[in-house]
């Protein structure tokens, strides 16, 4: 069944569709693991929203730099970023210090993938705008209408398509990029 996607957003889509309130992501926080949980109705609604509002920055096949802490937010950005057609940089929120080690590695992943745009929220966005270099505009999440879905207007992406630059950490250099398809996604969830 994986096989007959041609992408992430294909396959949500698909989810979507045939198995609405089927949950999709669940994630634990605390240390007396406080669970949310997002379903697949709920995850491509949230994703068309954010899309809909990152298209207008012309995001199809431009690296989009996303700096949200890992939770149901993020999966729902993530999402929104593919969604859009932009090629998703997942990178931590870089730290208030510019010298600390997160926000050199920030400033590097910058220069090296030059993002369209940042997608982020709160203080983290804040800092990132106030670090990054003159004229990359900032998506606040927090200011996405999320009644906005039915302005989504879906993106033609392949199995070809790349989707994601994941960065190394940088510990032994600079970090370095390394490009994964939609394809490697779809490939991977065979297995």
């Amino acid at each position: 069944m994986i096989s007959d996607f041609k992408s992430l957003v294909h396959m949500l889509r698909h989810r979507a569709t045939v198995d609405p309130d089927r949950v999709a992501f669940i994630f634990l926080t605390g240390n007396d693991l406080q669970e949310s949980r997002l379903t697949y109705e709920q995850l491509d609604r949230e994703a068309r929203a954010i899309a809909a509002t990152l298209s207008k920055y012309n995001v199809v096949g431009q690296p989009v730099l996303l700096l949200e802490p890992p939770g149901l937010r993020f999966m729902a950005t993530l999402f929104g970023c593919f969604y859009a057609g932009a090629i998703v940089v997942p990178n931590y929120p870089p730290a208030p210090r510019e010298t600390s080690k997160t926000s050199i590695r920030f400033l590097r992943i910058v220069e090296d993938a030059r993002p369209t745009v940042l997608v982020g929220s709160g203080k983290s966005l804040a800092t990132a705008e106030r670090m990054a270099p003159q004229g990359i505009p900032c998506l606040d999440l927090d200011s996405i209408a999320h009644d906005g879905e039915g302005d989504w207007t879906e993106p033609e992406l392949s199995d070809t398509d790349v989707a994601l630059i994941q960065y190394t950490s940088g510990s032994t250099g600079s970090p370095k990029g390394v490009i994964l398809t939609h394809g490697n996604f779809l490939t991977n969830l065979k297995t």
